[in-house]
């Protein structure tokens, strides 16, 4: 697409956070024209032409020197690379240009696109945000958008409602106000239309100013049976007919937020009651509040409060100061995993930052490498816990510690207890993980006063005054950095029940060109967080219990326990398990806005895939229908993935990358016959 001009700064700001949806254009749509669905250009990119089949807002038309509603994208885009890779033709690099282009066109066939636009100078291009088939090809079918809020981790319906009628601010952080005001929004099992919304200051934060005319209508497995598209919790894309009976159902049933507070107080009166567990008092909150929330930053000396969604802000500035670049989700998946576990393991390629990105944590924290941060390259010769913590010589009453230092470290951490000291394992799985670390697996599990490192029998007589036994404190991090190639050991259930094992998405090497051109300049700083900060402050549930997930959540686990039992009993859902992630979803952290970090959706998904499904190994006969097979290029889900999909589980989350991992595994198979 053409522009007559370039647009002006405000609109492309806004432009940034619009979504659209769109279809390949046919050969016979283009008949009467120079153009084809699909070509080479002339510096040997593929271009592909997308006709645009949702709202595109006047005051960006105005620009366009067409009005056909036909956008180019390229395969010069990074963004469109990966995901033509990952989604349509997985060995397009080793075609030739002609295959590629054929393969690609037929592959974007009856396919739906959800896309943003980005301009250069006065072209328009598009990237590629998800790809669905579509179920029923209709060439002149509509497509309508559907906005949700983006809200605090506690927030429901309820409060939802409440911040509306109170005229206070929500974002909806797909849907800018180059749009017109949005005719339906949906939140928790529930549309709203008629809203007249204005925004102040950021595009897409709104403020309702019709309380009373706001219709409400609650939804049920139809409404995501009839989703086409969904990016995460803020956008669900419907066909037009069917968004349009919906507006007509709402004018009918609908009813007010009044009549919906009015619902929700019966349906709480005629709940059976359930036990509720013993809550910390107000009173000892605000107690550990005033004690830890009183923190200093070193920048200048000056005094700040150590508020979480604050220090999450500074972990993102320090990591583009160091030149070290990751997606936002990555940086709070690793903090939310640190603080709500004993053990995470950040995995990956080489080359893409794990080990610094553990020490850029430390030092944001507050601690200081060599004192408070131990980094410990693990060795391919370690065989036994002696290798990592040194042994007794009964023939000289000596405790010889190993060169590590790791118990020096964790005698002054017992000595220190408010003090955080970080452990790194770098490369931990050069050797095999259950050998030199199996004294810490099983210290693990244990309740924080019975985590007793016995170093040798307390009888026996020492003579340079190291203990018998080191109490491991949880102001002790333990982080862990793996490569996945051959020259590493694969981990054991034993240890996965136990750790987050996160692989952090490489980004694009056009996402970091555009962080660094977008890039403000901010100071380095550390926060000094103490033991209580992160393991109290920083928590709003101490330990995971199985009613802090909804009720939905949990039907869905149990859903994939059986189907993963029904295949092989190893596998499954323990109870250590949905406890932990439990733990971690009650404690998504909230950031500077108000705003959750991540959403309690993407939470879910992340841990599914790092607790439940990275246990998935072996040949096709073992988890191919679990996982799903490819024929040719062509996936097919299995049963965990045809689980996600479901409209009940599309309730909870859109599942992305749970699914994408799960077609991960079935490529490896297809490939190798064995997925590791």
């Amino acid at each position: 697409m053409k522009l007559t001009r370039e647009l002006t700064n405000d609109i492309e700001t806004r432009l940034k956070r619009a979504v659209f949806v769109g279809r390949l254009m046919t050969e016979e749509e283009l008949a009467f024209s120079v153009l084809e669905p699909v070509w080479e250009d002339n510096q040997e990119f593929l271009l592909f032409h997308i006709k645009c089949l949702s709202d595109i807002p006047d005051e960006l038309a105005q620009y366009f020197m067409y009005q056909n509603r036909i956008f180019r994208g390229s395969t010069r885009s990074a963004n469109n690379i990966q995901k033509i890779r990952s989604q349509l033709v997985p060995n397009f690099d080793r075609l030739r240009p002609e295959e590629q282009r054929s393969l690609l066109q037929q592959r974007l066939e009856n396919k739906l696109l959800l896309f943003s636009l980005y301009t250069i100078n006065t072209n328009v291009f598009l990237d590629i945000m998800k790809i669905e088939d579509i179920t029923e090809p209709n060439f002149e079918e509509r497509y309508e958008i559907i906005a949700g809020p983006q809200l605090n981790l506690k927030e429901r319906r309820g409060e939802f409602e409440e911040r509306m009628k109170e005229s206070r601010p929500f974002v909806l952080p797909c849907y800018p106000d180059l749009f017109r005001s949005p005719g339906l929004v949906y939140f928790d099992k529930t549309l709203y239309s008629e809203l007249e919304l204005k925004t102040s200051g950021n595009a897409a934060t709104y403020y309702l100013q019709n309380q009373e005319e706001v219709r409400c209508l609650e939804v049920d497995t139809d409404f995501f049976d009839n989703i086409q598209l969904r990016h995460g919790d803020y956008i669900y894309v419907v066909a037009s007919t069917y968004y349009h009976k919906k507006l007509a159902e709402l004018k009918k049933n609908g009813f007010s937020l009044r009549e919906s507070k009015n619902r929700r107080e019966e349906r709480a009166r005629n709940k059976p009651l359930v036990k509720e567990q013993q809550a910390v008092s107000i009173e000892n909150r605000e107690q550990l509040s005033q004690l830890f929330t009183g923190q200093e930053m070193d920048v200048e000396g000056s005094a700040v409060k150590a508020d979480e969604g604050d220090f999450l802000a500074q972990l993102l500035e320090n990591a583009t100061a160091k030149g070290l670049y990751f997606d936002q989700t990555d940086l709070v998946n690793v903090h939310t995993s640190i603080k709500t576990n004993m053990l995470t393991i950040i995995g990956g390629m080489s080359g893409t930052g794990k080990s610094h990105l553990a020490l850029l944590y430390g030092e944001t924290l507050g601690l200081q490498y060599g004192k408070h941060v131990k980094l410990i390259p693990i060795s391919p010769s370690y065989h036994e816990p002696g290798d990592l913590l040194g042994f007794m010589n009964p023939a000289t009453g000596i405790y010889q510690e190993s060169e590590t230092g790791l118990i020096s470290l964790l005698i002054e951490a017992q000595s220190n207890p408010e003090q955080l000291y970080m452990v790194i394992f770098d490369e931990m799985n050069l050797a095999q993980v259950e050998h030199w670390f199996s004294p810490f697996i099983s210290l693990l599990e244990l309740e924080k006063n019975k985590r007793c490192l016995q170093l040798y029998h307390p009888r026996v007589p020492c003579r340079n005054a190291y203990p018998s036994e080191v109490v491991v404190g949880d102001n002790v991090i333990f982080v862990g950095t793996v490569n996945f190639d051959e020259t590493t050991k694969s981990f054991s259930h034993r240890l996965l029940d136990r750790a987050n094992v996160i692989a952090p998405r490489k980004l694009s090497f056009r996402e970091v060109r555009n962080m660094q051109q977008d890039q403000v300049s901010g100071s380095y700083a550390t926060v000094r967080i103490t033991k209580s900060t992160l393991r109290n402050v920083w928590m709003n549930r101490s330990v995971g219990e199985i009613s802090d997930l909804s009720e939905e959540e949990v039907i869905l686990m149990d859903l994939l326990h059986e189907t993963l039992q029904k295949n092989d009993s190893q596998l499954g859902i323990s109870f250590r398990v949905i406890l932990a992630i439990a733990h971690y979803v009650s404690n998504i952290p909230s950031m500077p806005n108000g705003l959750t970090a991540i959403s309690r959706g993407t939470a879910l998904d992340i841990q599914l895939k790092q607790r439940v499904f990275s246990k998935l190994s072996g040949m096709e006969t073992t988890i191919g229908a679990l996982v799903g097979t490819y024929h040719g290029e062509n996936y097919e889900g299995g049963f965990l993935t045809e689980t996600l999909q479901s409209a009940e589980s599309q309730q909870i989350s859109d599942f992305e990358q749970s699914i994408e991992f799960l077609k991960k595994k079935a490529k490896e198979l297809t490939t190798h016959g064995y997925a590791n």
